[in-house]
């Protein structure tokens, strides 16, 4: 099987066979999140079960010192003792060791090598014992289609209140639930020096993986800096909150005797004006959106 492109082609038996068994040779790429703090200094380890048999704990290593660190690729071998047939689920852990052994998985992928058949396991979750569920192992189950080849950008507008010290000088993070699973936790960056400062609209790209409908967003900071404080924080002292999704923005409520207005729904609209002599245009450009329902949003 061909090398992957920047990835160090370390590889190491993992398991050896008595003389004369067959083995199941597989290919293991085990992906860390991009995300801060997510590499790991633990032993990490899998089991491997398919429908025939299973590799039992198989600690993973290589001739890389360095395996599991943020946003990088780590590729082993791993050899069975017999056929494993077709894989069913993945137990992925570590021992919880060394200075930083929490450990944010996105996914792991195995190959068989005989056969060429790859099973993709997602995780998209922290692995530590100091904070999530604090859960260092996970049970993961495949699929033959690759996570990442349906990732896509979610566009986040954050608006911190207007009022006295409602800025915050921490880290905000967000973790994007839908119906097809969670981001887990992205923290917020863009090419501004002051972001959520008092009264401030910013806007953030979030590249992640396919999520589905939305059902809920998890908002916190970690509590860093000078004025860590934000006026998002709850009054119990949490410094972080679960919001529901909703398709339509909070609205506040009518004065007495005045009819509540009808909730409104924002569309992204993006125009491209041909690339002729001439196409452009001085005029006012309007447009009406009609509804299934006969409503319109007018001029």
């Amino acid at each position: 099987m061909p090398a992957l492109a920047g990835i160090e082609n370390h590889r190491h038996d993992m398991c050896r066979s008595p003389a004369g068994m067959s083995i199941d040779a597989l290919q293991v790429l085990v992906r860390t999140s991009d995300i801060r703090s997510a590499g790991t200094d633990a032993n990490v380890y899998v089991d491997i079960q398919g429908s025939l048999a299973a590799t039992g704990k198989v600690f993973l290593k290589n001739a890389n010192p360095d395996c599991f660190e943020r946003g990088t690729t780590d590729e082993f071998e791993v050899k069975a003792a017999g056929e494993l047939g077709p894989l069913q689920q993945l137990v992925v852990g570590h021992d919880n060791t060394g200075q930083g052994p929490g450990w944010h998985l996105e996914q792991i992928e195995i190959t068989d090598t005989k056969t060429g058949q790859t099973w993709y396991f997602e995780c998209n979750q922290w692995l530590d014992a100091a904070q999530g569920d604090r859960l260092v192992e996970r049970v993961l189950r495949p699929t033959l289609q690759n996570p990442r080849s349906s990732r896509t950008v979610y566009y986040v507008c954050v608006k911190t209140s207007n009022m006295l010290n409602a800025g915050t000088d921490a880290r905000v993070y967000i973790d994007i639930k839908g119906e097809a699973g969670n981001s887990g936790r992205l923290f917020l960056k863009n090419a501004s020096v002051n972001t959520f400062e008092s009264g401030q609209t910013d806007e953030f790209q979030v590249p992640c993986r396919t999520l589905g409908t939305l059902q809920e967003l998890v908002l916190g900071h970690d509590n860093t800096g000078l004025n860590a404080n934000w006026h998002c924080e709850l009054e119990d002292g949490r410094i972080e909150r679960v919001l529901k999704a909703s398709l339509t923005p909070p609205s506040p409520p009518p004065a007495p005797g005045v009819a509540p207005a009808r909730p409104t729904v924002p569309y992204q609209i993006t125009v491209m004006t041909s690339n002729v002599s001439g196409a452009g245009t001085d005029a006012n450009v309007f447009v009406v959106l009609y509804g299934e329902d006969g409503s319109d949003t007018g001029r």
